[in-house]
C-alpha cells in the first residue's frame, strides 16, 4: 500500500510537470473526473490503472521508483522563506545554482570571486537554508531532488525576471548552438493542452540531458540554459490597440 501511495505521489509530480490534467487521465482509463481526483486523494490504484496512466504520461515504473525515492530523501521545492533567504544576497544564489549543478567547493571558488573563507561561509548558510548538508573537507550532500523546481512566481523566478530576463534576451544568437524563434498561431483548446504536454517534455528532457552530464568534467562543458515561455489568448498591446 505504501508502494502505491508513493508512485501516485511520484505521478501526479510527472502529471504537473508535463501539464497533463485530470480530464487527460480520467479519458485514458474512461472514468470520471471525480473517480480520477478520488483515486489520486484515496492513493488507491491498481496496477493495471497505474501501468495506463504512466502510458499517458510517457514514463514507467522504473522511471516513477526512481522520482518516489528521490521525493521522499529529498526537497523537490524550497519553502517560501528558504527562496527569500536565496535572493537576499546574489551569493547565495550564485552558489546554490553551481551546487544544484553539482559542482564541487574548488570548482566554485575557481570560477568566482570567493575567498575560501567566504565560500565556506556560503556553504554553512545554504546547509543552515536545508538545501545541504555540509560535511567535511567542504563536501556537502545535495538535499534538492533531480525533479527540483523553483516556486512558480516565487522569489527566484521573480529574481531572474527582474533582473536577468532582459539580459538573457538582449545577448543575441551568438553561434549555431544557440536558438531563438517566435511563431504565432492560431490553436484549439485542446491542441494547446498537447503542445504544453510536449513543452514539458521537452523540459524534462533538458533536465535529464544535464543530469547525465553531471558526470563530465566541466572543463569540457559550458553553462547553458533553456528558456520557454507560451501564451494562450494573447496579443500585443499594439496590435489590441485596433480591435473594433
Amino acid at each position: 500500500m505504501a508502494m502505491t501511495e508513493n508512485l501516485l505521489s511520484a505521478l501526479k509530480h510527472v502529471f504537473h510537470n508535463r501539464g497533463i490534467t485530470y480530464k487527460d487521465a480520467a479519458a485514458a482509463l474512461e472514468l470520471s473526473e471525480v473517480s480520477i481526483k478520488r483515486l489520486f486523494s484515496e492513493k488507491n490504484c491498481s496496477l493495471l490503472r497505474l501501468e495506463k496512466l504512466c502510458e499517458l504520461a510517457n514514463t514507467d515504473f522504473t522511471q516513477l521508483l526512481a522520482i518516489a525515492e528521490s521525493q521522499q530523501q529529498q526537497l523537490t521545492q524550497l519553502s517560501l522563506q528558504q527562496e527569500k533567504m536565496l535572493v537576499s544576497d546574489i551569493r547565495y544564489l550564485v552558489v546554490a545554482v553551481c551546487i544544484i549543478n553539482r559542482w564541487r567547493f574548488e570548482q566554485i571558488l575557481a570560477r568566482y570571486q570567493f575567498s575560501e573563507a567566504q565560500l565556506t561561509g556560503v556553504f554553512t548558510k545554504l546547509d543552515k537554508f536545508g538545501l545541504i548538508e555540509l560535511l567535511t573537507e567542504n563536501r556537502y550532500r545535495l538535499k534538492v531532488s533531480r525533479c527540483f523546481s523553483w516556486l512558480p512566481d516565487g522569489p527566484i523566478q521573480t529574481f531572474f525576471l527582474e533582473s536577468v530576463l532582459q539580459s538573457y534576451l538582449e545577448g543575441g544568437i551568438q553561434n549555431d548552438a544557440s536558438h531563438f524563434r517566435f511563431i504565432w498561431g492560431m490553436l484549439t483548446k485542446e491542441s494547446v493542452n498537447e503542445l504544453n504536454r510536449k513543452i514539458h517534455r521537452l523540459l524534462d528532457e533538458y533536465t535529464h540531458i544535464a543530469e547525465q552530464d553531471i558526470k563530465i568534467p566541466i572543463e569540457n562543458k559550458l553553462t547553458s540554459s533553456l528558456l520557454i515561455m507560451f501564451r494562450e489568448n494573447w496579443e500585443p498591446d499594439s496590435f489590441r490597440q485596433h480591435w473594433k
